[in-house]
């Protein structure tokens, strides 16, 4: 396979996106919950809404707040809760770019349609998404095609994707795998309590 780390390998889909899977739409009925597109903190989510919404300012001091409430959690837990707090709020936040670029690109490209074309603020973020993520993958994997031939591959690739989503939703009669999961909570858990939940 020539792309077999690009575009249509069905590296970034999974079982459910292979055809004879699973309809999308159905999926969470037997694991509910099992088939979201997003899932992050809602201090996250306040974050980049507010950084795509044009006020930056905004989702960094919302980031600023989630990592002061987290290193306040953390007081006496860890020997550094700024910094733990910091790499863990702070640094997720920002990594967790990749993944909401992802949803909007993905799962909900045609909501992600109707906002840039209502909300012209949206254009460039939106547009940012949908071009950097290809951008930079190119640039790693140096597939044997041009960046412009790569970046139009991987689009139809995640339009294609979206497009089983939606289909597979509107056939399941559900809009579980177009939700996305904002519960988090922060548990502090002992190395004994650690051992026993998860072995």
């Amino acid at each position: 396979m020539p792309f077999a780390d690009g575009p249509g390998a069905g590296a970034r889909v999974g079982p459910a996106g292979r055809p004879g899977a699973v309809p999308a739409g159905r999926r969470p009925r037997r694991h509910p919950g099992a088939a979201r597109p997003l899932a992050i903190s809602p201090w996250t989510a306040a974050a980049w809404a507010a950084a795509a919404l044009g006020r930056p300012l905004a989702g960094g001091g919302i980031t600023a707040t989630a990592v002061a409430l987290l290193a306040r959690e953390l007081r006496g837990v860890v020997p550094d809760p700024l910094g733990t707090a910091v790499a863990l709020a702070g640094g997720g936040t920002v990594r967790s770019g990749w993944v909401v670029a992802d949803a909007v690109t993905r799962s909900w490209w045609p909501l992600s349609l109707l906002a840039a074309a209502l909300l012209p603020r949206l254009r460039l973020p939106l547009a940012a998404a949908a071009l950097l993520p290809p951008a930079l993958d190119w640039r790693k994997l140096r597939p044997p095609v041009d960046p412009l031939a790569w970046t139009a591959l991987r689009l139809l690739d995640d339009l294609a994707y979206g497009w089983g989503v939606w289909s597979g939703c509107l056939r399941g009669r559900q809009a579980g795998p177009l939700l996305p999961d904002l519960g988090w909570r922060l548990s502090i858990l002992s190395g004994e309590e650690l051992t026993d939940r998860y072995g």
